[in-house]
């Protein structure tokens, strides 16, 4: 929800950040306010890429969340660096970041998937077949009433 508000802000203000809050010159409103409608989309998909890097930390799969950042970085790096020696400047960086950001959240997506992260009602999310297996010790819940009491029964503030 914030990131499809803050890129919509992002997106229909472009044209009045570029004039009267960043005073760009005017020979480079058209390119920096394209840039800045590119970045709107960047921001929403950065937005459900954090959420996506949330459930792997979540998972104690710090070596999928650091990979997936290595890829991000070195995509968003290559691409800028190609497209601006291709003479697309600033538009070339804002293209290659939202590439990079909408590939990084396809392999979120395809990598939670295979260790077997369901997305049910809403943003909950249930992995235990993964997790159970991996770790019999580990307790898991199959609705949020349950990870509730769960939570409870193992919280300082007992009863």
């Amino acid at each position: 929800m914030i990131g499809a508000i803050g890129g919509l802000a992002i997106f229909m203000s472009a044209e009045q950040l570029v004039i009267n809050v960043f005073k760009i010159p005017s020979e480079i409103h058209e390119a920096s306010i394209l840039a800045l409608e590119l970045a709107s989309a960047a921001f929403f998909f950065t937005m459900i890429n954090s959420w996506a890097g949330a459930v792997a930390t979540g998972l104690h799969r710090l070596d999928i969340y650091n990979y997936i950042m290595m890829l991000y970085g070195t995509l968003t790096l290559l691409g800028s660096l190609i497209l601006v020696l291709q003479g697309y400047g600033l538009v070339g960086v804002s293209v290659a970041n939202l590439v990079a950001t909408c590939v990084v959240l396809f392999v979120y997506l395809v990598v939670l998937r295979r260790r077997g992260v369901r997305l049910e009602k809403g943003f909950f999310i249930n992995a235990p077949e993964k997790i159970s297996d991996a770790h019999p010790n580990i307790q898991s819940f199959h609705n949020y009433d349950d990870l509730e009491k769960g939570l409870l029964s193992n919280s300082l503030f007992q009863e």
